[in-house]
């Protein structure tokens, strides 16, 4: 019976903390009806400038990525790619978009885009690539300089039905994006190059 009452001793304690209004922030007369006031903080669409420039260079490097003639933008993936691009700075604005083509082999593909890149990039891939290769994947990177961690990865891929296929990851960093150290220290490959 002693266990019992000391139970109930500790939940009757408990219950009138807990009505008493322990730790609430407001006068122990204000209406529980009422909202506490809020803190203003910033709008989650307010104005970034760094972040603005960010997305108005990840809208253009999409807008004006380079892909060989006849290439058709699709809604898409149309085949499984074996990579994707990780950008180490944060923040980094994202995009991507996805194309297919036919009438070109996947090399003469691949090696279009190594000797087109985007304008206002360089491409980080030396070319050409040999004809009797085994790949049937490669990425190209687009960088606005060498060392840079940001710009477009394209990853080309062969796809069964014998067209190619094309995949762009636009990453582009805020002026005031910050780049990690890596892991056991060195230094970050450009962006498509691992």
């Amino acid at each position: 019976m002693t266990t019992q009452r000391g139970v109930l001793l500790l939940a009757g304690v408990l219950g009138i903390v807990a009505l008493s209004g322990c730790g609430a922030t407001g006068s122990p007369d204000a209406d529980p009806t009422q909202v506490p006031p809020q803190v203003p903080t910033a709008s989650p669409t307010a104005a970034d400038p760094a972040r603005e420039e960010a997305a108005q260079r990840a809208d253009r490097w999409l807008s004006t990525a380079a892909v060989p003639p006849g290439a058709v933008q699709v809604k898409g993936p149309t085949t499984s790619f074996n990579s994707s691009q990780g950008w180490v700075c944060e923040p980094t604005i994202t995009k991507q978009r996805f194309w297919t083509v036919e009438g070109m082999s996947f090399t003469d593909v691949a090696n279009w885009m190594m000797a087109n890149p985007t304008p206002g990039l360089i491409s980080n891939r030396t070319g050409p690539l040999d004809p009797d290769s085994p790949a049937d994947e490669v990425n190209i990177g687009n960088v606005p300089h060498r060392g840079a961690l940001e710009g477009v990865v394209f990853t080309v891929a062969k796809v069964s039905d014998g067209t190619v296929a094309i995949h762009a990851e636009i990453g582009a960093a805020a002026t005031d994006a910050v780049c990690p150290t890596p892991p056991g220290g060195g230094s970050w490959g450009e962006p498509g190059m691992g």
